[in-house]
């Protein structure tokens, strides 16, 4: 309800994000208290995505710093380490690979909204928030494919890329597709596939100008 009366600059928004607050704030209490993780983990995701959507910046922070915390070490990519193999499925708990992907998104978001709400921001400083916007889909998409093959987190990573790379030079592409997403990649010891041919659609749709993507090859 927040996010809806906030799309419509409706002043009804402060009062719904107060009740969203009190909501996650008690979920994650209870969640603590009773002694159930995941839930917790969730509420605390959720509230990052209402801080976030409210531009409190450094409170989403927070809370995903509090997430990552509570993750255990060999779920998170770690530069020069990438992504630990856990192949006891005993062991696995998946659904902390999604939580970690969807901190990387949220990290993309937060990178590239402070950039866009800054006074006259230069071209210079916006591509540089977007290679870093870009850096944090890009391991979340790495968790993402540890988490699920299922294509719809991934898809909504690549509308994501899309729509705010859309109307950039073709060189910034050029540069993020050929030097910039190789190099990430080295530098979190993560295998180019699949999130080179995940991405390849995306750039593809960028440099001519249509928004469908799917199966392609490098140009």
């Amino acid at each position: 309800r927040y996010l809806l009366l906030r799309s419509k600059n409706d002043p009804r928004q402060d009062e719904a994000f107060k009740r969203s607050k009190s909501h996650f704030d008690l979920a994650i209490d209870l969640a603590d208290k009773g002694g159930f993780p995941i839930p917790g983990l969730d509420s605390l995701q959720d509230r990052a995505v209402l801080y976030t959507y409210a531009r409190q910046f450094d409170l989403a922070r927070l809370d995903i710093d509090v997430l990552c915390r509570k993750i255990p070490y060999n779920y998170q990519i770690k530069e020069g380490q990438g992504l630990s193999s856990l192949t006891d499925d005993e062991q696995r708990v998946d659904v902390y690979y999604r939580f970690m992907g969807q901190v990387e998104e949220l990290r993309a978001a937060i990178v590239y909204e402070e950039a866009s709400l800054a006074a006259q921001s230069p071209e210079a400083t916006m591509q540089l928030k977007s290679l870093a916007m870009v850096k944090h889909f890009t391991l979340a998409s790495a968790y993402f494919n540890a988490f699920s093959s299922e294509a719809f987190l991934q898809q909504q990573t690549h509308s994501h890329i899309y729509d705010k790379l859309r109307g950039s030079p073709e060189e910034f592409v050029l540069s993020i597709r050929d030097k910039y997403l190789p190099t990430w990649l080295e530098e979190y010891k993560l295998p180019a596939e699949p999130i080179c041919s995940q991405f390849d659609g995306i750039f593809k749709s960028l440099l001519t100008g249509n928004k469908r993507w799917g199966q392609s090859s490098r140009r």
